[in-house]
């Protein structure tokens, strides 16, 4: 518990430690705080928000911590990326988050959480081509 709740705590800090634009919202674990700042009405707010709910989901899903913290630094640098404005480094670093969980949780057990991380990258990666 101490772990997860770390890794939470790690991520709310990440993210409030970059001037995001005016409206970013993500689905917070439980027991944490949800901080809008994006309503995701255009390509670069819908980014923003896939990318912080991706982090979310990978907090609240992915049991291993090192795993979680491995995909969510990832996720942390296609974020700053988008934040820079260097789409083609945030959709290498979502690429690079994708061969991961397809390494890492390839087993049986993980086919659920595989699928939904898939299906948000996917998400995120058509806002980020979107931009522009």
């Amino acid at each position: 518990m101490w772990i997860k709740s770390t890794l939470t705590v790690l991520g709310i800090a990440l993210a409030s430690a970059f001037a995001l634009p005016a409206s970013v919202s993500a689905q917070s674990a439980p027991g944490t705080t949800t901080t809008s700042i994006c309503d995701g009405s255009d390509a670069y707010c819908a980014a923003l928000a896939g990318l912080a709910d991706l982090q979310a989901t990978v907090v609240e899903l992915v049991p291993d911590v090192h795993l979680a913290f491995s995909l969510n630094v990832k996720l942390q640098a296609a974020t700053n990326a988008v934040l820079g404005g260097q789409d083609a480094a945030a959709i290498g670093q979502l690429d690079a988050f994708l061969n991961e969980v397809n390494a890492q949780l390839s087993s049986p057990q993980y086919t659920s959480v595989s699928n939904i991380m898939k299906t948000k990258h996917d998400t995120v990666k058509n806002s980020i081509g979107n931009i522009h």
